[in-house]
């Protein structure tokens, strides 16, 4: 299965196809033709730009960026949202425009798997927290290789837990969800993806996959425009995976702020 082209799709709405809000709605209900699912290829990396992490610190993730999200709707709003939450904490925290010191403020929580302290930490990990903004949006560089799809099954198991975390979808709902695709994904694909929507998935497993602190802030992120801030369970499951994670108030703000909403 493509990931990284399902990820994008999926994400085409302005949010998560996997919302209780989308999930619920049949092919034939009306509805604006910008909820449609963004099937477009990622474009090659804008040449020149694409890895170039060798840049003044405060202009890393912007051209990391700018690279990555210039394919699929979906993609890009991932990217761009991920850049706003990096410039936002930056500017709450008062830290150095640093990528590595905007993650620590990220993840300054007292405890979680990406703190200080924490076994994704800079102190045990220091892998994962040698060039932050090198692999963050692998997920959309068409030449990320098997890191790319890597990282985007990580985001996509992540949709799907956050989407199951007040029970089960009905079989109504993968349908719906299932439907807009068809046509658009290989029928093996297809039918791999209603397996992964019909099957639990283990958040802590998701967790466990995570192994730098960029994937880790873009797992939250893709929970966050899954989830329904006003279901309660489906908020638990969120503010439980910042726990789990490490991630500041400061942090979490600077999402709910970005996606229009409370986190």
């Amino acid at each position: 299965m493509r990931k990284k082209l399902l990820l994008g799709a999926l994400l085409g709405a302005g949010t998560s196809m996997l919302h209780r809000r989308l999930r619920g709605r049949s092919l034939e209900e009306p509805g604006d033709s910008a909820l449609q699912p963004d099937l477009g290829r990622v474009p090659p990396p804008v040449p020149g730009r694409a890895g170039t992490h060798d840049a003044a610190p405060a202009e890393a993730f912007a051209q990391a960026g700018e690279a990555a999200g210039t394919g699929q709707r979906g993609t890009a709003m991932l990217v761009d949202t991920a850049q706003r939450v990096m410039r936002q904490v930056e500017r709450d925290s008062g830290c150095r425009s640093d990528p590595n010191d905007i993650l620590g403020e990220v993840f300054s929580r007292r405890r979680g798997k990406f703190t200080p302290g924490g076994a994704g930490g800079p102190g045990g990990n220091r892998g994962g927290w040698a060039s932050p903004g090198k692999h963050m949006f692998a997920f959309a560089e068409s030449d990320g290789g098997g890191r790319g799809e890597q990282q985007a099954d990580v985001l996509l198991q992540a949709m799907v837990a956050a989407a199951q975390a007040d029970g089960p979808l009905a079989e109504e709902e993968r349908q719906n969800i299932t439907g807009t695709l068809a046509g658009e994904l290989e029928d093996d694909e297809l039918e791999e993806f209603r397996r992964l929507l019909a099957q639990p998935v283990d958040m802590d497993g998701v967790v466990a996959r995570v192994n730098d602190p960029g994937t880790a802030l873009n797992i939250y992120l893709v929970t966050a425009m899954t989830i329904d801030e006003n279901n309660p369970r489906e908020k638990a499951h969120l503010d439980t995976l910042a726990a789990v994670l490490g991630l500041s108030e400061t942090a979490t703000d600077a999402v709910g702020q970005q996606l229009g909403g409370a986190t």
